[in-house]
C-alpha cells in the first residue's frame, strides 16, 4: 500500500496551488468573522444612537414645557438631570471606545 502512495506522490506531487488555495480559504474565513463582528458592532451603535435620540428628544420636550410654564424648579431639575446624564454618557463613551493601537 505504501508503494502505491509513494508512486502517487511522485506522479502528483503536492503543489503550491494547494497551499495558496488553503491560505485563500483561511483569509476568507477571517474576513467573514470580521464582517460578522462589524455587523454586530454597527447594530449596537444603532441602539446607542436611538437611545441618545430618545434622550435628547425627551430633554427637549421637558425644556420646552418648563420654559412655557415659566417653572424655575422644573428648569433646575432638568439642568441637574442633564448634568447627570451627560456624565453617564461620557463615561460610557470612554469605556466603550477602544484605545488606538500603535501601528
Amino acid at each position: 500500500m505504501s508503494t502505491l502512495r509513494g508512486l502517487f506522490d511522485r506522479l502528483f506531487p503536492p503543489c503550491s496551488a494547494t497551499a495558496e488555495f488553503q491560505q485563500l480559504l483561511d483569509e476568507i474565513k477571517t474576513m467573514s468573522n470580521t464582517l460578522e463582528t462589524l455587523t454586530a458592532e454597527v447594530a449596537a451603535n444603532h441602539n446607542v444612537i436611538d437611545s441618545a435620540v430618545e434622550l435628547l428628544t425627551g430633554l427637549s420636550v421637558r425644556l420646552t414645557t418648563a420654559l412655557e410654564a415659566d417653572d424655575e424648579a422644573a428648569l433646575q431639575n432638568l439642568a441637574a438631570d442633564l448634568s447627570s446624564q451627560t456624565a453617564v454618557l461620557a463615561a460610557a463613551v470612554v469605556a466603550n471606545t477602544p484605545a488606538e493601537s500603535a501601528q
